[in-house]
């Protein structure tokens, strides 16, 4: 989701179209589940984070607790990631939200 009259979308600084692909990259090598999760156990959290104009991340939100420590988590791996391209409205870098969901997996014994 991104701000509303914004003709581009923030995007992770990279190359090619893949770029998306590797925020998702970066957040599943960042993540780490509990140990305390049952086999086959799914935890979900949902966050909002903001891209500034920058392209620093921040500002983060939870929008739907996968409980503390899934919560923690999600939001450690967000503050390690590294800068973004920002949306642009009129050709001018600005500052939009992005919503983004995450889910924890438990693997099945």
């Amino acid at each position: 989701m991104f701000g509303s009259g914004c003709r581009s979308r923030p995007v992770r600084c990279g190359s090619g179209n893949a770029r998306r692909q590797q925020a998702f990259d970066f957040l599943g090598r960042s993540l780490s589940a509990s140990s305390d999760m049952q086999p086959g156990e799914r935890r979900s959290v949902l966050v909002r984070f903001w891209v500034d104009e920058y392209g620093n991340v921040g500002r983060f939100e939870v929008l739907q607790s996968g409980g503390t420590a899934f919560d923690n988590e999600v939001l450690r791996a967000l503050k390690r990631m590294p800068k973004w391209k920002p949306a642009l409205q009129r050709g001018r870098p600005v500052a939009t939200s992005f919503v983004q969901p995450v889910t924890f997996q438990a693997p099945e014994e």
